[in-house]
């Protein structure tokens, strides 16, 4: 075909990551955190009544459980999961101050809240947003289902030097 043939016609962008932005660095610490109030899959899922959110409890509106978690395991389902709002000392104990720098938490009149939701899947954390912005046509992220975690188990586990969104909806992996 002349002119280089279809694929010449669309050239898709690629992103070239030189050093993950500063705000990665603070995943690590973050997880730990996390880890250590036992916020992973079998934790969260058993405080919601669910399956293991990476065996099928996320084709259930997480967000709407009723929260069983005692301690500060249900006080970060509360703030993560559910979406209130915690005191700024309670939020300061559950997580590092990293948390802030990356944007997850930030202050509002009724105390500190969660940027988006936070759903463990395994040994991996999905980030979406509020299930308000995704649902009610306020233009948010999709909430992770069945669906993500086939997408998830698509990908290796090491981290890539360039990334292509192919706009399919699985942005939360």
């Amino acid at each position: 075909m002349a002119g280089g043939g279809p694929a010449s016609r669309y050239a898709l962008p690629v992103l070239d990551i030189v050093e993950p932005p500063p705000e990665w660095a603070a995943l690590p610490s973050i997880g730990a955190a996390l880890a250590g109030h036992r916020f992973d899959g079998f934790g969260v899922a058993e405080a919601l009544g669910l399956p293991p959110l990476h065996e099928g409890g996320l084709d259930h509106p997480v967000w709407r459980c009723t929260n069983r978690g005692e301690g500060t395991l249900g006080m970060l389902i509360e703030l993560l999961v559910r979406g209130a709002a915690i005191s700024r000392a309670e939020a300061e104990a559950l997580l590092p101050p990293e948390a802030w720098a990356a944007g997850l938490l930030r202050e509002a009149l009724e105390g500190v809240t969660a940027d988006g939701m936070i759903l463990p899947l395994g040994t991996d954390l999905c980030w979406t947003d509020r299930p308000a912005r995704s649902l009610e046509g306020q233009h948010g992220l999709f909430v992770p289902d069945g669906s993500t975690l086939a997408v998830r188990h698509a990908l290796g586990a090491t981290w890539v030097t360039r990334h292509l969104d192919l706009g399919c909806g699985a942005g939360g992996v």
